[in-house]
């Protein structure tokens, strides 16, 4: 079995540091706008 090149591994990681930021992101917008529709809720 051959390995993967060098290169291959290091965009690897930067993938998944990647991933790992958009989710962080996805998480924190999303933890925004149920705070938002909760102020709202409240205001009724």
């Amino acid at each position: 079995m051959k390995k993967p090149p060098a290169t291959a591994l290091a965009i690897s990681i930067e993938y998944r540091q990647f991933i790992e930021e958009l989710k962080s992101r996805v998480s924190t917008a999303r933890i925004s706008a149920a705070r938002a529709i909760n102020r709202e809720a409240v205001r009724l």
